[in-house]
């Protein structure tokens, strides 16, 4: 429906929000904005934006908005408060929440847009505020297929790659495992350097042997690609299986060895005491053939 003259909108653009809507005015798109904050604003507009007061303003010169605010409850109240974008958007339009929200908040908001005509796609993106100034965010996007077509011009100019995941709230399902995953990484990095600066060690040197042994590649891509994510059930036979019982014997050896290491030197790894407790689950292990050891009694 839209051609390359589409009208964008942004809602909320702090440090996110303000270098997509500068890709989206590079890229030559007609821009509004709005923003809690004038300070916000004032770059934007310096750079040919126009700003509004409401979201409501936005979107009724907008045919696309993105909405790039804290929480829920800002993006319930962008999306459906009484000045909010569905009081100002027209029929055929496209809401973009590029919020990292719930589930149930993109698919309380898509309910309400649709019965108003208005199209909502949950398009979490992943890169930070450095990708978003070089247009290299990955946009993970959960709608229906001709609505991300038609706001593809807007995404496209932030994003390196617009990952289609599914209907309605599966970009943000794909968006919130992506912040899983990073979030335990960082937990384990962090635990790891606590370990070693209690030990005397300095942390570069724990990353020096971390690149050299490609650790964290390996145990991610395993973690991701082997063929299957559930524990075996427990009926289960093979060779397979009785490498799961060695693997999560040794890891339960070698996590209350890091543990023990841990206490003598005063550090705390709580994420590390979790991992130890569910080694079993870890390498797939049927809860059946599980063995506690005795600091799990």
């Amino acid at each position: 429906m839209f051609a390359m003259g589409v009208r964008a909108g942004f809602v909320g653009v702090g440090r996110i929000g303000r270098p997509m809507a500068q890709r989206a005015i590079d890229a030559g798109l007609e821009v509004a904005v709005c923003d809690a904050r004038a300070e916000a604003v004032a770059p934007l507009v310096a750079a040919g934006a126009r700003a509004f007061g409401t979201p409501a303003e936005v979107a009724a010169v907008s045919d696309v908005v993105c909405v790039v605010v804290l929480d829920d409850a800002q993006t319930r109240d962008v999306v459906a408060g009484a000045r909010g974008l569905l009081a100002g958007a027209s029929p055929g339009d496209v809401v973009c929440i590029c919020s990292t929200v719930s589930e149930p908040t993109v698919l309380e908001l898509a309910a309400r847009a649709r019965e108003a005509g208005i199209e909502l796609l949950d398009a979490g993106v992943a890169g930070g505020s450095p990708s978003a100034e070089t247009g290299t965010l990955v946009t993970m996007v959960g709608g229906e297929a001709a609505a991300v077509e038609r706001a593809r011009p807007v995404l496209m100019t932030f994003s390196k790659e617009l990952l289609h995941a599914g209907g309605a709230g599966a970009g943000m399902r794909l968006k919130l495992v992506k912040n899983l995953v990073s979030y335990l990484a960082l937990g384990a990095s962090h635990e790891g350097r606590l370990l070693a600066e209690a030990c005397g060690f300095d942390a570069g040197l724990v990353a020096r042997v971390v690149d050299s042994t490609s650790l964290l590649d390996q145990f991610f891509r395993f973690g991701l690609e082997r063929p299957r994510a559930q524990r075996w059930p427990a009926d289960a036979a093979g060779p397979e299986l009785e490498h799961a019982v060695a693997y999560t014997g040794i890891a339960r050896k070698d996590l209350a060895a890091a543990l023990a290491l841990a206490r003598d030197v005063g550090a705390e790894l709580p994420l590390a005491e979790r991992a130890r407790e569910a080694a079993g689950s870890l390498f797939l292990l049927p809860r059946e053939r599980e063995t506690p050891t005795s600091e799990d009694r």
